[in-house]
């Protein structure tokens, strides 16, 4: 059995951003990253949408997990993200050919400030109505595939704003990833807000 217990004297809000035009999440292309020097890797992902100040989680790489903030959209396949702390003693990042299938959107992963969390709210904002598709929560549980689930998924057709905020508390691991989906096929422009607690 496992037990999780929580410090409700050192708490911390946590406000994590995203911005884009195409989905909101998708996979890494299956081709080597590129050192651009100075801790700064190039990461391929074909018509990734995303903004620079971004911040989106890889998950399902040999080096290059966690949450990133871009830093730089050098084209609309490839952005930068930095990473100094893998650089070698020769300030050389670790060569990697990516496999395809990584995670690579928004998502909030307890790892990545080594904290369980709460989660309080996601909010979205679309420069024009939704088409007629769902954005999902998909929980990549920590103790294994077997306890994977779907704690939210919803039609947003024809809204230009969503909000979830909900009426129970949602308590997960630091080893739970919370990965969120949505295909936007019309490519509105979006922005994408997630609120949640460390502990």
């Amino acid at each position: 059995m496992s037990m999780e217990v929580w410090d409700t004297r050192n708490r911390t809000i946590v406000h994590q951003i995203a911005k884009g035009a195409a989905a909101i999440s998708g996979t890494l292309d299956n081709l080597a990253m590129s050192d651009q020097g100075s801790g700064t890797a190039r990461i391929p992902m074909t018509g990734h949408g995303f903004v620079a100040g971004s911040q989106v989680l890889i998950h399902g790489s040999t080096n290059y997990d966690g949450l990133h903030i871009i830093t730089n959209v050098n084209d609309v396949d490839t952005f930068d993200i930095s990473v100094p702390q893998l650089m070698d003693s020769d300030r050389a990042l670790p060569a990697e050919v990516f496999g395809g299938g990584e995670f690579c959107g928004v998502a909030i992963y307890g790892a990545a400030v080594n904290r369980s969390f709460r989660f309080i709210e996601a909010r979205l904002h679309l420069s024009n109505t939704a088409a007629d598709e769902t954005i999902t929560m998909t929980i990549d549980s920590g103790y294994g595939a077997v306890f994977d689930c779907v704690p939210k998924s919803e039609n947003i057709n024809g809204k230009t704003s969503w909000d979830w905020l909900p009426d129970v508390d949602l308590f997960y691991t630091k080893d739970d990833i919370l990965k969120w989906t949505w295909a936007n096929g019309n490519t509105r422009e979006w922005g994408f807000e997630l609120i949640y607690e460390v502990m």
